[in-house]
């Protein structure tokens, strides 16, 4: 069994899930923290969107997030550097309620891709606050 490994927990806990939920898109989502970053806040509460050009690995992941921790993940396949891999993130998240971003693809511009994920989905109505790995886990 993994051993859960955030500092929150009750009202600390319900109102992070307030501040950043109920959907966290998580781009770059093949990085190696990600699973770990997936499931934390899986068990958090949070809906996943996992964005990757490669999502055959991740459908595990999504499979194994829905089961044991009753959430919902919805993979999206696209290329991270381009208009039509926005558009197809914008698709996914039409109908979900997106509180937060986290970027962590390495070889492009994170921080440029961050600003262009939250201006794309706060234009949709999301709340699409920033959200730095190391808060997933209370640091």
């Amino acid at each position: 069994m993994e051993q859960h490994t955030t500092k929150r927990s009750g009202l600390e806990a319900w109102q992070f899930l307030q501040d950043y939920g109920p959907t966290t898109l998580i781009a770059g989502a093949q990085d190696t923290a990600m699973p770990r970053l997936a499931a934390e806040l899986a068990k958090g509460g949070f809906d996943l969107v996992l964005v990757a050009d490669d999502t055959q690995e991740l459908a595990t992941l999504a499979a194994r997030l829905r089961d044991h921790e009753g959430v919902a993940v919805t993979l999206c396949h696209c290329q991270l550097d381009n208009s039509q891999g926005l558009s197809r993130i914008a698709e996914a998240c039409a109908e979900l309620e997106v509180g937060s971003i986290i970027t962590t693809r390495t070889g492009i511009d994170s921080s440029g891709l961050q600003q262009s994920l939250q201006e794309l989905l706060q234009k949709q109505g999301h709340k699409a606050l920033t959200l730095e790995p190391g808060r997933v886990f209370g640091h």
